[in-house]
């Protein structure tokens, strides 16, 4: 009798342990190597209606940030980023994503009490080499990987006061670089235009 009760128990905890396997992988559906996240994304994007709307869906480079992800992406003609959470099981969800039109996106987050600003944007037809910016009185400037999309991030100073509030960037103190240190910024659209749609405004409403 005893011999059955062992085997039972064992035999009860073995389908947990696969009950909960179950579960955080569908809770957290992104493989490791992220190789079903276009799927994924096109879900979250598209969640609340019976048919997608969205479907011109483009995935580029992504970088970590402790258990995060983030990824440029861009929906339709409208850029933006996908944040991907990180399970007990490896693998990863959807916790947000955010896009709208226009050529860049910045995002100012915090991990662990380190701050940091990520910058993501188009390329392919403005040739910045780098990108300078101002926060909390300090001079920012970040090198670009090449490509016809760009995401990188930079580390920002601590401020005096630790448990003062994320600061975003102030547009007006961006400039843009080319590769040979000449200031560029004049050139550069914000609103998602190409240099021959129309004249250049660094502005951001």
């Amino acid at each position: 009798m005893k011999k059955w009760a062992v085997v039972g128990v064992f035999a009860a905890a073995i389908l947990g342990f696969l009950l909960i396997g179950t579960y955080q992988d569908q809770k957290y559906p992104i493989q490791p190597d992220q190789s079903n996240l276009l799927e994924e994304v096109t879900w979250w994007v598209n969640r609340g209606y019976d048919q997608p709307v969205l479907d011109d869906i483009q995935i580029y480079s992504g970088l970590g940030i402790g258990e995060q992800l983030y990824y440029l992406i861009q929906v339709e003609d409208q850029l933006g980023m996908a944040y991907l959470e990180q399970g007990p099981n490896g693998n990863y969800r959807m916790a947000g994503s955010s896009y709208g039109s226009g050529n860049f996106h910045f995002e100012e987050l915090e991990h662990d009490g380190v701050r940091f600003v990520l910058l993501g944007g188009k390329n392919e037809y403005f040739d910045i080499a780098s990108i300078e910016f101002e926060m909390e009185d300090t001079v920012y400037r970040a090198e670009l990987p090449p490509g016809d999309r760009f995401l990188t991030k930079i580390e920002i100073h601590p401020p005096a006061d630790p448990n003062a509030p994320l600061r975003h960037i102030d547009v007006n103190t961006i400039r843009f670089y080319d590769a040979e240190g000449q200031d560029i910024t004049d050139q550069i659209p914000w609103n998602g235009m190409r240099p021959w749609d129309g004249a250049a405004s660094v502005t951001q409403n």
